[in-house]
């Protein structure tokens, strides 16, 4: 019983949850995204409930504990996506309101100076792996396209990074 008044309440509070935690990924899905994911999060909880409702012990509120049932669905809702994010989603307060200063293009125009002699010490492996990571593939779509297992693009993404780190510093 104490189960039914818990999902109860918090039904009503899936849909903000669902913004704040796409707004913690710097997402913002259009009203039909978070209406859907909603009614996931709220089919997910009603026919889970001996599963996930019994996870809530009371050592949080309530609130707390359905922003991270939420942010876990989101996030694999947003990792099962190709990225894209498009300006006119972004709230007008999170745009840059001035042009970066000349110093901060000076400091830009630097590190990609740096990134590009970097970039031609590389092996053509290492090359094919880093314009996959460019493209904003997945781990699981590099895999794939390089033949080899995503754990290890995992290892091979660490240590080319690495790489391309200690070749900027030097």
């Amino acid at each position: 019983m104490e189960l039914d008044f818990l999902l109860r309440s918090l039904l009503p509070q899936i849909s903000a949850a669902v913004c704040w935690a796409s707004r913690c990924y710097h997402r913002f899905p259009d009203q039909s995204v978070v209406d859907d994911l909603t009614q996931e999060i709220t089919i997910s909880l009603i026919k889970n409930d001996s599963h996930d409702l019994r996870s809530f012990e009371r050592r949080s509120t309530e609130k707390t504990w359905l922003q991270v049932v939420v942010l876990h669905h989101v996030s694999r809702h947003f990792k099962s996506q190709k990225p894209t994010e498009s300006l006119e989603y972004l709230p007008v307060n999170s745009l840059p309101s001035q042009p970066p200063s000349q110093e901060m293009i000076v400091l830009f125009k630097e590190r990609q100076e740096l990134v590009a002699t970097a970039r031609g010490e590389l092996t053509g492996r290492e090359l094919e792996l880093w314009d996959n990571l460019c493209s904003e593939l997945t781990d699981g779509e590099i895999a794939k396209q390089m033949r080899i297992k995503v754990r290890s693009v995992q290892r091979k993404k660490y240590a080319l990074l690495k790489k391309i780190g200690s070749l900027m510093e030097h």
